[in-house]
């Protein structure tokens, strides 16, 4: 009897501790202004709860696409998010170095995208990961 009960309480535990280190893929997307893809634009993931940190994020290429990373490399958790989108940094992609070594002008981006308080946008991350679309207008 003893030892039919150690040996569930083992299996449990290692049912357990095997599950718990499946991680979520990086969440695929594109981002448009106005229906056309939108390049140079940082995408960021934050919790609905809060926090002024993006829980992932990433940078849209040439034709709108990005990856959306947390900082560890993995896919945020499946949930609901703010989304926040910005012209990034020098305007640039993260492909500009192989244009030559300049950044491209990127797109000009509502402020309104930009701010974690005031951004309309929002999307929900299922546990396997989801591709993405983060609609923008100039004129949201």
């Amino acid at each position: 009897m003893y030892r039919t009960g150690l040996v569930i309480v083992l299996a449990a535990l290692l049912a357990v501790a095997s599950g718990c280190g499946h991680p979520a893929p990086p969440v695929k997307g594109v981002v448009t202004l106005d229906g056309k893809p939108a390049e140079g634009v940082t995408v960021s993931l934050y919790s609905e709860g809060g926090g002024e940190e993006p829980v992932a994020l990433g940078v849209s290429g040439n034709d709108g696409s990005f990856m959306a990373r947390t900082p560890d490399g993995k896919g945020p958790p499946s949930g609901t998010y703010k989304v926040t989108a910005r012209t990034a940094p020098g305007g640039g992609s993260p492909d500009y170095m192989t244009k030559g070594g300049k950044a491209p002008a990127g797109v000009k981006v509502p402020a309104v995208y930009g701010d974690a308080h005031r951004t309309p946008l929002t999307c929900k991350v299922p546990p396997e990961g989801d591709q993405l679309t983060i609609a923008l207008k100039s004129a949201p």
